[in-house]
């Protein structure tokens, strides 16, 4: 499975991760390649506003950033899209009921959106939510997700989704491919005695220093082995072999 993950900077805001992911879709169509699947890491569908001032995106920033991602997607309709997630604000109108921030992964593919996930882990996404909300005169909780439902079945594959925090606490049993997005100065692939039971390969896309990794877990041995990737622009192609 061909897995091309974007070297990104979450806090450069959203704008340049669509232009990047434009530019490696269109050197990788250039060199007859497809990937299956596109990567990209926690916090990248948030604009460079919002980054700089630690607040979710607003509706209308949130419908923006999906118009742009809609529209890659119709461009290169073969590729599933999973180009970040999104951590953004909606206004409840009903008076008796506080507004919600989410921590979401919108996929695409075909220029439809298939499903949205949601991280399940509160990784400061409270906190940031209460000053938000106090500085516009509102009160807002963050919905948290249920990250047993974060997962896809890609090319008859079962793949795991796991957002930044999620990693390491989602139920993964049963998957042989885990795709987890960070923006962490640790970030990366962890197995604990409750999840090593079983062979997998793991792809990291981290935005916090903008590099991404690919491993292999072999659970016989207990031993990782790192696995290679080719650079096409702003984007990393891993060849992931599922039966290994």
């Amino acid at each position: 499975m061909l897995i091309a993950t974007i070297n990104h900077l979450s806090n450069d805001g959203v704008l340049a991760l669509v232009s990047k992911i434009n530019s490696g879709l269109e050197a990788l169509a250039e060199n007859n390649v497809t990937p299956d699947v596109l990567l990209g890491p926690d916090y990248s569908l948030v604009t460079h506003d919002a980054m700089s001032k630690k607040r979710p995106n607003t509706i209308a920033e949130r419908e923006y950033v999906l118009k742009n991602i809609k529209r890659i997607s119709k461009y290169f309709p073969q590729v599933t899209l999973l180009p970040g997630s999104m951590f953004w604000y909606k206004k409840n109108h009903d008076s008796e009921k506080s507004d919600e921030t989410f921590m979401s992964v919108p996929v695409y593919r075909s220029g439809k959106l298939l499903t949205e996930l949601f991280k399940e882990r509160d990784n400061g996404e409270s906190e940031k939510t209460k000053t938000y909300a106090k500085s516009i005169g509102r009160d807002a909780v963050y919905h948290r997700g249920d990250s047993r439902k974060n997962s896809l079945t890609i090319a008859d594959q079962k793949i795991a989704v796991e957002i930044c925090g999620d990693h390491g606490n989602q139920d993964v049993k049963g998957v042989n491919l885990e795709l987890i997005m960070a923006y962490d100065n640790k970030g990366g692939f962890y197995v604990t005695t409750a999840n090593n039971q079983w062979s997998r390969s793991a792809v990291v896309c981290n935005g916090f220093d903008g590099v991404s990794s690919a491993i292999y877990f072999d659970a016989k041995t207990q031993n990782f082995k790192s696995l290679s990737s080719k650079k096409y622009k702003e984007l990393e192609l891993f060849n992931i072999l599922l039966s290994q």
